[in-house]
């Protein structure tokens, strides 16, 4: 006889049936039958049987059910690209701002250039007219225009506090200028060209030097070519190529990036518009991918770059052979004399950028370095003064032993960066070399660079920026932001209360708190700026106020102690705000 199929609530009710409970005995247990028997018996009901019970069960639970709703946007979602022109828009001028009295414009003339200046003769920017060491200056429109066009201003430098654009001349901003100056007047010898990597603190001052530096240039005529952020150019956000596939080239190794290129060459054409229009090629260029006419303007040749980025590149080494053409001894094949031609200021910001492997892959599927890109190995050979590409064994090495100077004077800059700075061994023992002026040549051999930290033999040093940037294999210096002197400090100070950021009286007191803050009590002298510089260009030798980091940067000094609230007669939270974002911009 076949066993009948039970379940555990079958034998649960007969074990309740058989108990001896009066519960269980004045209410008997009612024997159902067992689902799992039913279920067994058919099973196609089996499916739909738990169908069932299951959405029974979902229809009288407990549990709140709402519907869903769907959220209606009622706003346009932002274009491609405009999030970061409103990340990257910078105010230079505050309608609301109250203009501070006595404020002069850059640059101060004299007497006699006053009266030529009346009499209606465009009267180019004398050399001499530089403004005094610790005055605060106001810049031209017209220079204004140039500076926005280069992209020098940055957005987190405050200058929409004010009404205008101003500056504080440092001494480190005297000595720069007239590094320029005699650039400029002894134009044709490769030892007067500047070639500075201007370091210091964060918020210190660097890119406001850089933009004093393209300021002067302008002013006085010059061709200023600047790269705001080497980021751009590293972090494989812009189309790039190899130059040339074949392998006997030596321009195989570098890669262009043309789109970067086109842009760069459009901010040249808007700041110096009214120089290259007066200049004509002077150069026959067969290699140039299209004719180009006799007597083309380079503001033209300029435009051939900007508009098509595929002949950006070739347009750029054209517009740099007609630009560093010599203005005395000219001979090849010379098309027409041509005119004089201006000084030159490179300038470039961020260097840490620049001095590293990129992320951007070569064909191999290893990272190509950042002095393989064209821009940054043309910026680095002339900041060194030689060449920054490796040889060529299965060529001739010509290319390495090109002089890279500027024959009619110039200047070529570059500042790092501490906002946004990379780690960069080479680059740190780079600046701590030249500190305590020490060779950077190998111990095993005088003219090959260092591959390795003294100090650390397992931190591995890029033997070509040790080469680019330390002598002698370089002819580049360093140069300091120091703190700011207590004349200088005190100019800061009068400057906010004139304009109304600041409502405390200017005592000596608040100058000497912000002076000793601010890292400049070290500087006994007074004078830290000139010395600060000077020192690089010496070799390295200790001054006071250069060797000693500052404890406090200038901006981040000033900030915290001019942001303290309290009762009458001390900075409140709203000046806090105003002073704090303007401080990067005004040093």
């Amino acid at each position: 006889m076949a066993s009948r199929p039970c379940c555990w609530r079958c034998l649960l009710r007969s074990s309740s049936s058989t108990s001896s409970s009066p519960r269980s005995s004045i209410h008997p247990t009612t024997t159902i039958p067992s689902i799992a028997t039913w279920t067994s018996r058919n099973p196609s009901a089996r499916t739909s049987f738990l169908h069932t019970t299951a959405v029974s069960r979902a229809q009288t639970g407990s549990s709140l059910r709402l519907k869903k709703k769907t959220r209606v946007k009622s706003t346009k979602p932002p274009a491609p690209g405009e999030r970061k022109a409103v990340r990257k828009r910078v105010v230079l001028s505050n309608t609301n701002a109250v203009q501070v009295p006595g404020l002069e414009e850059w640059p101060i003339k004299t007497a006699a250039e006053a009266a030529d200046g009346q009499d209606g003769a465009d009267v180019k920017v004398s050399a001499t007219s530089l403004a005094p060491v610790g005055s605060i200056v106001s810049l031209p429109a017209e220079t204004v225009d140039g500076l926005r066009a280069l992209e020098s201003f940055k957005p987190s430098q405050g200058w929409g506090f004010f009404r205008t654009p101003s500056c504080l001349i440092r001494g480190i901003t005297e000595e720069v200028l007239q590094g320029m100056k005699r650039s400029e007047e002894k134009a044709g010898d490769p030892e007067s060209v500047l070639r500075r990597v201007i370091i210091g603190a964060r918020g210190s001052g660097k890119s406001v030097l850089l933009l004093q530096a393209q300021g002067y240039a302008l002013m006085r005529g010059w061709v200023v070519l600047h790269v705001p952020e080497a980021q751009d150019l590293t972090t494989a956000t812009t189309a790039y190529g190899p130059l040339s596939t074949n392998p006997n080239d030596r321009t195989s190794t570098l890669y262009s990036q043309k789109d970067y290129t086109a842009a760069l060459l459009t901010r040249i054409l808007r700041a110096n518009r009214t120089v290259l229009s007066n200049l004509t090629l002077s150069q026959a260029h067969p290699k140039f991918p299209v004719p180009l006419q006799s007597n083309i303007s380079l503001d033209r040749l300029a435009a051939y770059g900007a508009n098509d980025p595929d002949i950006a590149w070739p347009a750029f080494e054209a517009l740099w052979t007609e630009l560093t053409v010599p203005n005395k001894g000219q001979s090849g094949q010379q098309k027409q004399p041509p005119q004089p031609r201006p000084p030159i200021l490179l300038t470039l910001d961020s260097l840490a950028h620049a001095s590293r492997l990129t992320q951007y892959l070569a064909p191999s599927m290893h990272y190509i370095h950042a002095y393989d890109l064209t821009l940054l190995s043309h910026f680095s050979s002339y900041l060194s003064g030689s060449s920054t590409l490796e040889p060529n064994p299965s060529t001739d090495t010509t290319a390495n032993n090109k002089s890279f100077t500027l024959p009619n004077g110039g200047a070529i800059l570059a500042a790092d960066s501490m906002s946004n700075r990379p780690k960069n061994p080479a680059l740190d023992l780079a600046i701590r070399m030249a500190s305590s002026n020490t060779a950077a040549t190998s111990p095993s051999s005088s003219s090959a660079p260092l591959d390795h930290d003294p100090l650390n033999p397992y931190t591995p040093i890029d033997p070509r920026v040790m080469a680019s940037l330390t002598a002698p294999h370089s002819s580049a210096r360093f140069m300091r932001i120091p703190p700011p002197s207590r004349a200088e400090t005190r100019t800061l100070l009068n400057y906010y209360a004139g304009s109304g950021m600041m409502k405390a009286p200017v005592t000596d007191e608040l100058v000497s708190e912000m002076w000793s803050i601010c890292g400049g009590g070290g500087d006994q002298a007074g004078g830290g700026g000139a010395q600060g510089g000077r020192a690089e260009e010496d070799g390295g030798e200790e001054s006071a106020g250069y060797d000693r980091p500052p404890a406090f940067s200038t901006s981040h000094g000033l900030r915290n102690t001019l942001g303290r609230g309290g009762g009458e007669g001390t900075i409140g939270e709203l000046e806090r705000s105003c002073v704090g974002g303007f401080m990067g911009g005004l040093m």
